[in-house]
């Protein structure tokens, strides 16, 4: 039995985390919403001077290919606490969200240095982002977030459509946000 003061559905949960990844995202990248793709477009300027088309999307994108690209949750996963005594019986859930930040280059080795900082630098300000007092909310989606492990960037080499010459390189960072989620 719940009283008034008893939510009956949390205001923070695991996929309003995920919406304010990418909202936040969307945001601090001055990205767009394409109805029809259903996926967040921007031009991101490269430490290089470059300007690089983005997108961002969850999961795995669409037949679009920007240069740069930032995939959220592509992994996930997520410890749950045992709740607490008493009627409101709260509980703390840990998510970990993984964030893929790409940027492919047409080009020889310098595309592999400038791709490589471009993905350095989309994680950089993600993670300073964070770090703002009043963004670690998320917009109130978790209680906190944080970014708390990058593996990589690797450089990997592109072939071209022949399978034979270099098309460009490729760099791809993987970054896991931590989430502390109340309910």
């Amino acid at each position: 039995m719940t009283d008034a003061s008893t939510p009956l559905i949390n205001e923070q949960s695991y996929e309003k985390t995920v919406a304010g990844i990418i909202a936040a995202l969307a945001a601090l990248f001055a990205a767009t919403l394409d109805p029809v793709m259903g996926e967040y477009a921007a031009h991101y300027t490269a430490p290089s001077g470059d300007i690089l088309r983005l997108g961002i999307c969850e999961g795995a994108p669409s037949s679009y290919e920007p240069d740069a690209l930032i995939v959220v949750a592509s992994d996930a996963r997520q410890t749950i606490e045992r709740p607490t005594m008493g009627r409101a019986r709260s509980r703390e859930i840990t998510a970990e969200v993984e964030m893929i930040f790409s940027v492919a280059l047409a080009g020889s080795a310098i595309s592999g240095q400038t791709a490589r900082q471009a993905v350095n630098d989309m994680a950089l300000q993600f993670a300073n982002w964070l770090r703002v007092p009043g963004n670690e909310t998320l917009s109130g989606a978790c209680r906190e977030a944080w970014m708390s492990s990058v593996d990589g960037p690797q450089v990997t080499a592109i072939a071209g459509q022949d399978g034979q010459a270099m098309w460009g390189k490729q760099a791809a960072l993987t970054a896991t946000i931590t989430a502390n989620i109340r309910q």
